[in-house]
């Protein structure tokens, strides 16, 4: 099977969306190595590139499709659209996507909806449509659906996931959503209910990235814990926004400083500030690593022994090794934390999203997720200390919960494969 991997550009510098892409090519190549890929990104023709597997790498085709009025470009959907009615000719791109037997669409794991913008939401659709245009079987992959603010959207998506072959949810709450969505064409032998594929990617330990100091901690043999914390750069930079955007009751930045501080007085462990979208590290408003560096300087730490600051230098494999390392876990980035339970590291999260809770929940600790639109300041504050307190609660509920959940990452996965084959 030669499958088209969508929704998932590895050239975002958001580690989560390269997550769930690397993911699949990962199972479905450890299913079957004479599975071949291609992966859709932004950039410009057709390349190979390696994606890290269990025990190994495979090599991917990158395929260069985005969303422009610029029809004189070939990867705009504008002439991929227009050239796929003659079979590709004249147009690489065109030609290969054509060519291929499937594909498989994850939306960034939570963009199919219009909650982003109809810019965003045109260009995850971009790619269902064509595949749907030409006859290519369309899976949805695990992922979110909605919020829907207008009918006009909503009717849309209805109707795209009616037209796919198969549509999955990657939690409860999303199954539901599905399922309203949906109405009187929910058919549950194709629209099922499965995990965020993030929880079947691999690990892959980095030979000389990881901050050296760091790396001495991890391999000390002292009883000082290494608590990983993954600061939110959307909402750490720009916090007012953030806080207006979002509702929240809580001062983010205050509860993450107040955190720091507390650790590094009132215990003995060390800290390492973990990015996870990396975006042009010093420069972009959404920034994980800058969001990082501007909380060591406004809390004077930038020659404190016990906190580092890992740099943005790890891929999405080598960033869940790091954060699988550490004695205990806090993000803001729902994926960040995502390779905290599937390495079934004690973690809890500071989310703003609904859609962290059905995550959580499926790994049997739902009451890690601490919700700042809900909770002030201090309520949030005081609940990740009692998270930090809660280290073996947390991880007897992981070793219960979490290895079924990895088990179905792979299962839903194979059901995929196997329904496309027939």
């Amino acid at each position: 099977m030669h499958y088209v991997i969508c929704g998932s550009d590895p050239g975002t510098s958001n580690l989560g969306v390269s997550a769930l892409g690397n993911a699949a090519v990962s199972t479905l190549y450890n299913f079957d190595n004479g599975n071949k890929f291609t992966v859709l990104d932004s950039r410009k023709g057709i390349r190979s590139d390696n994606f890290t597997v269990e025990g190994g790498t495979a090599e991917v085709t990158l395929c260069g499709a985005k969303l422009s009025k610029k029809f004189y470009q070939k990867e705009s959907y504008l002439q991929l659209n227009f050239f796929s009615k003659f079979n590709g000719s004249f147009n690489t791109n065109c030609k290969h996507l054509l060519n291929t037997d499937a594909f498989l669409d994850v939306s960034g794991g939570d963009s199919f909806t219009d909650l982003y913008g109809e810019f965003r939401f045109d260009l995850v659709n971009s790619p269902k449509y064509f595949a749907l245009n030409n006859n290519i079987p369309l899976v949805f992959l695990p992922q979110t659906y909605g919020p829907f603010i207008s009918e006009e959207t909503k009717n849309e998506a209805r109707e795209l996931v009616k037209r796919a072959k198969m549509a999955w949810a990657r939690d409860l709450r999303s199954y539901d959503t599905l399922k309203e969505l949906l109405g009187n064409d929910f058919d549950p032998n194709i629209h099922k209910v499965g995990v965020d594929m993030a929880f079947a990617l691999p690990v892959n330990k980095p030979l000389h990235k990881i901050n050296q100091t760091v790396m001495q901690w991890l391999e000390s043999n002292s009883n000082e814990k290494v608590l990983g914390i993954n600061v939110s750069g959307l909402i750490f930079n720009d916090p007012n926004e953030a806080k207006s955007r979002y509702k929240f009751k809580t001062d983010y930045n205050k509860c993450i400083e107040k955190l720091i501080t507390y650790i590094l007085t009132s215990t003995d462990s060390k800290i390492v500030l973990i990015p996870h979208v990396l975006t042009s590290p010093l420069g972009d408003y959404e920034s994980d690593y800058k969001a990082s560096i501007q909380l060591i300087e406004n809390l004077t730490l930038k020659d404190s022994p016990r906190i580092q600051v890992q740099e943005a230098n790890l891929d999405q494999c080598e960033i869940k090794w790091l954060i699988s390392q550490t004695d205990w876990f806090m993000g803001t980035r729902m994926h960040a934390t995502i390779a905290a339970l599937s390495t079934q590291t004690p973690v809890c999260t500071i989310s703003y999203s609904d859609k962290a809770l059905g995550v959580f929940e499926s790994c049997g600790v739902g009451y890690s997720v601490i919700d700042p639109r809900k909770l002030e300041t201090d309520e949030v504050f005081n609940r990740v200390i009692e998270s930090i307190n809660n280290i073996p609660t947390l991880q007897i509920d992981l070793d219960k919960h979490v290895p079924n959940v990895r088990k179905i990452a792979l299962e839903q996965l194979h059901e995929i494969d196997n329904q496309l084959r027939k």
